[in-house]
């Protein structure tokens, strides 16, 4: 039952959804959730800003064609998944946890060119634009009247350009790929002859959400690079407005594109499982980023995609690379591929432990609606990685780890608090 309800919850952020932001003709405000997303908190109006209470998830192809469908806020507090709702006796817009009633279905009616009506199918009364800070009602329908009239945003949609805004990035970048799970875009300095991108990006991207899920609300990865400018790369996510509410990595080097160089390939498989990492089911965060710090999971993560897609010799590559590295954490000259990536992943599943293992976390570590609070400790990584393992690994944390008396403790505390976690 508990894994249905996680299945739920991912499928209502991912299943043909896309995120947008409902604007008033009339004055520009946008609908906002008040002071938090529980049951009953108003929705108002307010300046438009990047809050994720300002940001619905919504089937557009059912949205846009007349067909009600639900309106789920893309922030969240616990406990059942909320959205937009009628309090009809009141004809008042509130958030509340979804139940299946009539009442919370809405669609958008064209009233001319990118301009609607938001319709409610219980009542077919429209929401009605009430002034500024005051609870967005519902009235009979004037499709004449600003009032009533709403721009939609689509923040999701893999448009032909998009702007940078973030950190130092302020370059307008152009689409040269689009197919059902990836979009490439490259700035004007990158050769448009370069294509190797496309399909080694959709390869991996695919492998991933065959084997992890799919991410966000309609699965798409974007991916930004850049010729000579913004050395380096990183990644963004759908809980986050600073890339548009968009997964995406974004690369940039002085060197040629060319060649799809192992150096390249593997920033952009690092990248990617940095998605996974914070984005896996809809959760926000990664729990273990304490303990693996910022690449021992994309060491792992990087053998099993190239297993995964056929490219055995880069597979290899990554194996030898690592095999014989050591780092200084948790402690010093700790082997992380040898002595604990390689034992868990040959013993207990390869692809499927790794799964499990983010299973494990939105089944049990704790959250926030759809935010992990706070970071695991090692014992509580070790107890986690147990469960994912269906097998008791703290031998092989004692080896891997050079375990110590904290680690002892903090481990027999993690199965006290986490009793639901059995191997």
């Amino acid at each position: 039952m508990k894994l249905f309800f996680l299945l739920f919850i991912y499928c209502s952020l991912s299943c043909a959804s896309d995120i947008v932001i409902i604007q008033s003709v009339f004055d520009n405000l946008v609908l906002d959730v008040n002071h938090g997303v529980a049951e009953g908190k108003r929705v108002v109006l307010w300046d438009k800003g990047d809050a994720k209470w300002q940001r619905w998830i919504i089937d557009k192809d059912l949205a846009f064609s007349q067909k009600p469908t639900r309106f789920q806020s893309l922030d969240q507090d616990g406990g059942r998944i909320k959205g937009l709702d009628e309090d009809v006796p009141t004809a008042t817009l509130q958030v509340w946890g979804f139940h299946g009633g009539r009442n919370q279905n809405w669609y958008f009616q064209n009233v001319s060119d990118g301009i609607y009506l938001l319709v409610n199918e219980h009542t077919k009364r429209c929401a009605f634009n009430h002034g500024r800070a005051n609870q967005l009602l519902t009235k009979p329908c004037n499709s004449g009247d600003p009032r009533f009239q709403w721009r939609v945003e689509i923040l999701t949609e893999p448009k032909e350009t998009l702007q940078e805004h973030w950190w130092e990035h302020d370059q307008n970048v152009s689409r040269v790929f689009l197919d059902n799970d990836v979009a490439i875009y490259f700035n004007n300095e990158m050769p448009r002859s370069i294509t190797w991108m496309n399909k080694f990006t959709g390869d991996v991207w695919r492998y991933t959400k065959q084997s992890y899920g799919n991410f966000g609300p309609n699965g798409l990865l974007f991916g930004i690079f850049h010729q000579g400018k913004y050395e380096g790369a990183h990644s963004g996510y759908f809980h986050n407005a600073k890339h548009g509410n968009r997964n995406t990595f974004d690369i940039g080097q002085s060197g040629s594109w060319e060649k799809a160089e192992v150096g390249i390939i593997d920033t952009i498989v690092h990248e990617i499982a940095y998605v996974v990492e914070n984005t896996f089911r809809g959760f926000e965060g990664s729990p273990a980023r304490g303990i693996w710090e910022t690449y021992k999971w994309s060491d792992i993560f990087k053998y099993d995609v190239y297993k995964g897609i056929g490219m055995h010799e880069e597979a290899d590559r990554i194996f030898k690379l690592n095999i014989d590295k050591t780092d200084n954490f948790p402690n010093p000259r700790v082997n992380w591929f040898r002595d604990w990536w390689m034992p868990i992943y040959s013993n207990h599943g390869e692809t499927q432990v790794l799964v499990r293992f983010h299973e494990m976390l939105t089944q049990h570590f704790p959250k926030k609606g759809f935010e992990y609070q706070g970071r695991m400790n090692m014992g509580e990584f070790v107890h986690f990685w147990s469960g994912a393992a269906r097998s008791n690994l703290k031998s092989t944390a004692q080896k891997a780890f050079q375990w110590t008396d904290q680690f002892e403790t903090e481990f027999n505390d993690a199965r006290a608090k986490f009793p639901g976690i059995i191997y």
